[in-house]
């Protein structure tokens, strides 16, 4: 409808465009100067009006297409529950029993059944993701930054919380996931619960303080500047105090 009234402004406008020119040009403005005023304050209406229409379009348009990406994407729900998806092979030491095992990119860690939360990255000093651990699921609990060091979102319990109107956007692919895009559609969080025993987690981490990121991708993993081709941590690995990445 505004695309409409946005035409339907500029075709009249264009109109009254031409009377006023044939007008100069017939001598209009001293011999019929009350028609001449009135198609100079029409043009200069429609012009305003039209104006207005498609500014009001343009600020219409966010909220369109947040719509669409809403209808499109389930929201986020709850807990999230194992799949029966296979564990990833490793090149660290078998975690012992009654330990969950986590997949950051090409690190490993272990979390055990008994541990009710798992600080998995902490920055600065600050923890901005872990795990809590309950009898019938995981809860998911981050701090999500953009490049300027920015706090754009967070999730506390797996509820999401956008800081920006039209940056991040959370949803769950299934009941054992949750996703979390950028206006681009490029991957910032990716979760799965891939059995009791396995979690999968992707991402990108920023920090006001540090100078580059915490990158997770499926086959890298960089802390800094330090890119790490097998990390072990934890009960499987050499840094058995350190539950975490700490940078």
């Amino acid at each position: 409808m505004l695309d409409v009234l946005v035409y339907v402004c500029g075709v009249l406008v264009l109109i009254g465009g031409l009377l006023l020119g044939y007008l100069g040009v017939a001598g209009g403005f001293t011999n019929q100067r009350v028609l001449a005023l009135w198609i100079l304050y029409g043009t200069l209406f429609f012009v305003l009006t039209g104006a207005f229409f498609y500014f009001l379009k343009r600020l219409k348009e966010p909220e369109a297409n947040t719509s669409a990406r809403t209808k499109t994407r389930p929201p986020i729900r709850g807990l999230l529950i194992p799949a029966n998806d296979p564990s990833p092979p490793h090149n660290c030491r078998q975690p012992p029993n009654a330990h969950k095992t986590i997949y950051f990119g090409t690190g490993v860690a272990t979390m055990s059944d008994e541990m009710n939360a798992f600080g998995l990255i902490t920055m600065a000093g600050e923890e901005v993701f872990s795990l809590e651990n309950t009898p019938t699921g995981i809860l998911i609990n981050a701090t999500l930054r953009n490049k300027s060091g920015n706090v754009v979102a967070t999730i506390e319990k797996n509820v999401f919380n956008s800081k920006s109107t039209f940056e991040y956007e959370a949803t769950n692919p299934d009941q054992h996931s949750l996703l979390v895009l950028d206006s681009n559609n490029q991957i910032v969080l990716y979760v799965r619960y891939l059995n009791p025993q396995a979690i999968k987690i992707l991402g990108t981490f920023y920090h006001p303080k540090r100078p580059l990121p915490v990158v997770m991708e499926e086959n890298s993993l960089s802390i800094g500047s330090m890119s790490m081709k097998t990390f072990c941590i934890g009960e499987i690995g050499i840094w058995k105090g350190q539950s975490g990445i700490v940078y």
